[in-house]
């Protein structure tokens, strides 16, 4: 075969391929923030870096823009003077589909030139401004278009086969890139537990990889750090693992012809055989005890020196383009990688400081009974919140009867604490006291809210599943839930289905229209109860308000947590003890809170939250069950909210 045709092929579908992964790669980005909200501070500059690319920005366009959003997305995407830029990459698969023309299918010269003219044009310039992940999306639909008509119209001899070793190499080489995502995210990754903020992440990196569902249909359902790493590192059988795509590119390699009598391409397939081996024999154990960016930085070089290889066995001189794809992985770009500290993660969650309050909150919680109770169970969810919008600066829980205590996180990710008294008792004290910043909603985080939304949300299935529970209304008769979504889809109709604005109106005329009125209402009492009646207290709102956002498929899920006071609020209506309210979960933006009771939302330095859940059994304070004595209870409850 001529070596001109092979190494047009060999470089075709490594162009095409990096094309699909660069837009892999924004979407770890931008389904990142999907699931964890972001601010401007720490989150674009571990794109530059995991693409390789981070020096050649810095020279070009400058550290100071090596955190504006647009900068970088311009140079990774429109730069033509990056050599790694999604438009020089399709330019040099084009280019090099033109050199060997006469090889290709007529299907495949369309696809590819089709997929080119497509960036050219203002239609793609328009849906990139528009929408950048419904731009990303549309460019991994022409790799993957163009893949499969290569599949399916071109004979399977040499030109394919090395179109498909290619192919393989690259894709290795990428998912090992957007796996090392997490490293520069939130740092090394244990066998321990990891933070909600990691398993964001992972989660992130799963659906970047096309592999979130293969993941849970093939392991056991458990997401952990090393168990993501592990399927898209080690799986053989999933087509964009790292082992999997060395299996095959190796396939590949014997047809060409790896080892040929002369000796040409022995020494290629001696560097894949002898990477492939090192996967095959070692465990996820042994790869998190090394450090799991270590391998992963050590696997890329690998593959750098093993694509070097096959251009110096098999092709003679070099193509135009070929040079710009090896600088892709040049051993220079993968060091640097190692230089960014993990306080700059990929989609970085750095708060910037803003508005900020310090807080502290007393409750105390006291039961007392006219018989002794001699055996009894109880949970606490009076541990606040510690994320990147609040922290918890000091947490104390003191009980007046001794006890087993059990600590644990629940399954809405609530710090529970299980607690079995050892002697019997006839008065029960619980008394928490937490010192917490709160931090009120940044300028990106308001100009992201305004942003226009319209109804109806078209969730992906996987983002379904994961929102069902808070997408399922309660089990109302059909004739009170037909009356309530009636209710909501007025207000989306007079917002002309602009569904922030609905969703507002509905807070405001459940705040204006309704009368607060304590001990109108019980635990028992349903959203349509409420609804009918037009009083309630907090809880009772934040559930209709609930319950009127899942009509509109917004999830939707009850808050308990504490307000200040003190502020200056005039005209509005103040809960002096515990306080719930509601929290919807809407695209690019994340949970986002509805304070009904009040007619506001929830972003400023006045909330203190606390614990979540679908209603208010799965969030309530203080639960408890008694299995013996007991009778005539008697609860008092008093919370404190002050500034220190």
């Amino acid at each position: 075969m001529i070596a001109r045709v092979a190494e047009s092929c060999f470089w075709l579908h490594r162009h095409v391929e990096r094309v699909d992964n660069t837009a892999r790669l924004m979407g770890v980005h931008f389904a990142f923030l999907l699931d964890v909200p972001q601010q401007e501070i720490g989150r674009w500059r571990p794109l530059l870096v995991v693409a390789g690319a981070e020096d050649d920005f810095l020279a070009r366009v400058g550290e100071a823009f090596v955190e504006d959003g647009a900068s970088v997305q311009n140079y990774l995407v429109w730069d033509e003077e990056n050599p790694v830029s999604t438009w020089n990459s399709l330019w040099w698969a084009r280019e090099n589909a033109r050199t060997i023309r006469e090889t290709l299918s007529l299907e495949a010269w369309t696809a590819i030139n089709r997929a080119f003219l497509w960036m050219r044009s203002p239609e793609a310039r328009a849906l990139y401004e528009a929408e950048p992940p419904a731009f990303y999306e549309r460019l991994r639909e022409n790799c993957h278009f163009f893949h499969g008509v290569c599949n399916d119209t071109l004979p399977h001899d040499e030109p394919f086969e090395f179109m498909r070793l290619g192919m393989f190499l690259e894709r290795a080489a990428q998912t090992a890139r957007i796996l090392d995502t997490k490293f520069h995210a939130v740092g090394p990754t244990s066998l321990e537990t990891e933070t909600t903020v990691e398993l964001a992440e992972w989660i992130a990196i799963l659906r970047s990889c096309s592999a979130y569902e293969p993941f849970f249909k093939r392991s056991d359902g458990s997401l952990t750090g090393p168990a993501v790493a592990e399927f898209l590192l080690l799986d053989p059988a999933f087509p964009r693992s790292v082992l999997h795509c060395l299996l095959r590119a190796w396939n590949f390699l014997q047809l060409i012809g790896g080892e040929r009598p002369e000796g040409r391409g022995r020494r290629s397939a001696e560097l894949l055989v002898n990477l492939l081996a090192r996967l095959e024999s070692t465990t996820m154990d042994l790869i998190i005890e090394a450090g799991l960016h270590d391998e992963l930085t050590r696997i890329i070089d690998d593959l750098v020196v093993i694509c070097g290889s096959i251009q110096d066995d098999y092709f003679s001189g070099r193509l135009p383009g070929s040079e710009v794809g090896a600088e892709l992985g040049a051993g220079d770009d993968r060091r640097t990688l190692t230089t960014l500290p993990a306080s700059l993660p990929f989609g970085a969650r750095e708060q910037a400081e803003g508005d900020a309050r310090i807080l502290e909150v007393t409750h105390e919680t006291v039961y007392t009974y006219d018989a002794p109770v001699r055996r009894s169970s109880h949970q606490f969810l009076l541990r606040p919140v510690d994320d990147e919008r609040q922290d918890l600066l000091e947490y104390d829980l003191t009980l007046s009867v001794d006890g087993e205590r059990s600590a644990f996180e629940d399954v809405f990710q609530n710090q529970a604490l299980h607690f079995k008294p050892t002697y019997e008792f006839t008065e029960l004290k619980i008394r928490s006291r937490a010192r917490v910043r709160v931090r009120g909603s940044t300028e990106s985080e308001r100009i992201d809210f305004t942003r226009s939304l319209r109804h109806p949300i078209v969730w992906m299935p996987w983002q379904r599943m994961m929102m069902l529970p808070y997408l399922m209304p309660p089990e109302l008769p059909e004739t009170q839930l037909s009356e309530l979504s009636r209710f909501a889809h007025d207000f989306v109709d007079q917002s002309e289905g602009d569904l922030v604005r609905a969703l507002s109106a509905i807070n405001q005329a459940i705040h204006t229209g309704f009368l607060y009125e304590p001990g109108s209402t019980t635990v028992e009492t349903t959203p349509y109860e409420t609804f009918i009646r037009r009083q309630g207290v907090c809880q009772d709102f934040a559930y209709l308000f609930i319950i009127l956002a899942q009509l509109l498929n917004v999830p939707a899920r009850y808050r308990v947590g504490y307000i200040y006071t003190g502020g200056d609020y005039e005209g509005q209506v103040r809960s002096d003890a515990s306080h719930a309210w509601a929290e919807i979960y809407l695209p690019r933006i994340g949970w986002y809170g509805f304070d009904p009771a009040n007619g506001t939302a929830t972003g400023d330095v006045d909330y203190v939250r606390v614990s979540t859940g679908r209603h208010y059994r799965d969030a309530a304070p203080v639960t408890g069950t008694i299995f013996e004595g007991g009778g005539g209870e008697r609860l008092q409850a008093s919370v404190r909210v002050e500034m220190p």
